[in-house]
């Protein structure tokens, strides 16, 4: 192969004349004889696929129990992705700040989704990636069902699995400010610090106050929220009452 006389080339030229440069060098041949070729390889984007990836992060996906379910106590999937999975309806809501705290979502296939009856007929479950602890079900409680969004505890076998694998602390702190969340577990959040659901080492899992995670890169979604603010007012009066200062100031928001 001959490479083209770059020194004839008009663009190159103008672009030395104006660095101020007079002489240009030769370049050596180069002989490319018994070069290896390759093959570049370029992986095209399901659209579908996105699709479901941007649902997801945004809201909840209706399926079905055996389309998530995997190994005793491993982490569950949807279509190769990791989410949490919850009932879609609600019976029998008691008035309270508790009064969601019956209704969970889980993380593994634990013990809990074991007993659950498969319903092929009827997707009666939820997945979602999303990670601002809002879930959207539909709420049978009154004369006509309606849907809403609710925070959801974490389902007590799914917790005592991460306690094995060492991600789970008893304390409901919050990793970035120090808030005590105990009694109100929905207040916290699992960030992950590169943006990865995916990506579930360690390192990469943080356990945020819904203060903290709304400051987050990327998290300005759920400042619009009125659900996350009052959670945010709970937040304040805690650290308050706990004694912890806050340097944001309400006007910065």
């Amino acid at each position: 192969m001959v490479l083209p006389d770059y020194r004839k080339c008009v663009e190159v030229f103008r672009l030395h004349e104006a660095m101020g440069i007079r002489v240009i060098p030769n370049v050596p041949a180069i002989d490319v004889r018994g070069s290896e070729a390759f093959e570049i390889i370029r992986e095209l984007v399901d659209p579908e696929d996105a699709a479901l990836a941007t649902r997801l992060h945004r809201e909840s996906v209706p399926v079905a129990k055996a389309e998530v379910i995997g190994l005793p106590n491993e982490a569950l999937r949807y279509r190769g992705r990791f989410v949490c999975v919850y009932l879609r309806d609600i019976h029998q809501a008691t008035p309270g700040d508790s009064q969601w705290r019956r209704h969970m979502y889980h993380l593994f296939f634990c013990q809990a989704v074991q007993r659950m009856k498969p319903e092929p007929s009827d997707r009666a479950l939820l997945a979602t990636q999303r990670s601002d602890g809002v879930f959207e079900v539909r709420d049978w409680s009154a004369a006509s069902p309606r849907k809403i969004q609710v925070p959801l505890a974490l389902c007590p076998d799914c917790r005592e699995v991460l306690r094995d694998m060492g991600m789970y602390s008893s304390a409901f702190e919050c990793q970035a400010c120090g808030v005590d969340c105990a009694g109100a577990t929905h207040l916290l959040h699992l960030h992950f610090e590169d943006g990865d659901p995916t990506h579930t080492a360690p390192q990469n899992l943080h356990i945020l106050c819904v203060d903290c995670h709304a400051l987050r890169p990327r998290h300005d979604h759920m400042l619009v929220q009125p659900l996350v603010q009052d959670w945010i007012e709970m937040v304040s009066e805690r650290r308050s009452k706990q004694g912890i200062v806050s340097l944001n100031n309400e006007g910065q928001r």
